[in-house]
């Protein structure tokens, strides 16, 4: 008995030792995400090249969260009165390893070389985060830094369209950058770049 414990332990050792640690992947960064209409964002990135030869990039996955906003209660003094008061606050910002907890849409791209897709069906006033991650045969690679959009109605060109970017790509110390874009009646288009 004591025999077949040592050929089991001897085998699993063997096993231990053959498996090899796969080369991480680089992690894409999100260069730009534009508005193509009302309920379509274009999101462009920076290719990237796995760093094992026998296992190659093979494509892209794009995942976009839908993150509605929090909606709080406070009471306020108005006219001399304690009112309650609806108060909104902007859904809380992760680091690049923590993705939101809610399940995301995923558009997957193939090819190594391509750099945008197009995000179909996004929902008006709603903040949706987009981050990126290339992927192989045997695995997929490190989400991107995020990138947040708010769509809003073209009918009413006077709201603001937020663009929310988070630096957290390992290389320092992760930092938020938010623009606010006001779209005027004879744009077609929101841009936000990031990194500039």
């Amino acid at each position: 008995m004591q025999c077949l414990y040592l050929l089991l332990l001897v085998a699993v050792c063997q096993g231990l030792a053959v498996q090899k640690v796969k080369a991480p992947l680089p992690r894409p960064e999100i260069k730009s995400v534009t508005t193509l209409d009302p309920l379509s964002i274009q999101v462009e990135w920076n290719p990237v090249q796995s760093i094992d030869e026998k296992d190659p990039v093979i494509g892209y996955k794009i995942k976009v969260w839908e993150l509605p906003p929090i909606i709080t209660f406070k009471y306020v003094v108005v006219d001399g009165v304690m009112k309650l008061v609806e108060d909104v606050v902007e859904p809380k910002i992760n680091d690049a390893e923590t993705p939101p907890e809610k399940e995301a849409k995923e558009i997957v791209v193939q090819g190594p070389l391509v750099s945008k897709a197009l995000v179909p069906d996004l929902k008006l006033n709603v903040v949706h985060e987009v981050r990126v991650r290339a992927y192989t045969k045997s695995q997929d690679g490190p989400l991107s830094g995020l990138t947040r959009i708010q769509l809003q109605d073209t009918e009413k060109p006077d709201l603001n369209i937020y663009c929310i970017y988070k630096v957290a790509d390992g290389s320092g110390p992760a930092g938020t950058v938010k623009s606010r874009v006001r779209r005027s009646p004879q744009q077609n288009a929101i841009r936000c770049v990031s990194g500039g």
